[in-house]
């Protein structure tokens, strides 16, 4: 159904990158109901986005967000390509096993995320106490040269001094 897509309206379906697809939510219901890829408890309606997507992650595909309306589908294991050599006979239905797997997989990459986060804000904050240090010591600077210039104006001008 994807190779369909990408060959007659790439609209709907089409290959990203080596082993990545892009789906539109709305366009490819036509065909998941011209494929029986997924089929809707009522025989009158439309199959549903969700259930296709609820079916690729049980075969081990991951989906993120492509925009608004798209989701961008790979394969855990790489084995689903663009250029027709996905080895389908190796995709295979996971068992429960399998996607405590995925989550920890997944819980192992938030947290990995996280510590790249943390490193990051921790970086800019110390960057941010850097330029704060160097700003309060020109400030410093400055209020020294003012009173420097308040001095001289004294000894210059003693009587306007004395106006003050």
């Amino acid at each position: 159904m994807i190779t369909h897509c990408n060959e007659n309206d790439p609209d709907a379906a089409h290959f990203y990158e080596q082993n990545e697809f892009v789906v539109h939510k709305e366009r490819i219901i036509q065909y998941l109901k011209e494929y029986e890829v997924c089929k809707s408890k009522d025989k009158d309606d439309d199959p549903k986005f969700e259930s296709f997507n609820r079916q690729l992650n049980k075969y081990g595909f991951n989906g993120k967000s492509f925009g608004a309306k798209k989701m961008i589908f790979s394969h855990k294991d790489r084995l689903f390509y663009a250029n027709g050599s996905h080895d389908a006979a190796k995709i295979k239905m996971l068992d429960s096993t399998n996607k405590d797997e995925k989550c920890i997989a997944k819980k192992e990459d938030v947290e990995s995320e996280i510590r790249r986060d943390v490193t990051s804000l921790t970086e800019k904050v110390n960057g941010l106490e850097r330029l704060l240090f160097r700003i309060e010591k020109c400030c410093r600077a400055f209020n020294h040269g003012i009173r420097q210039a308040i001095k001289m104006r004294a000894l210059l001008n003693p009587c306007t001094a004395e106006d003050n």
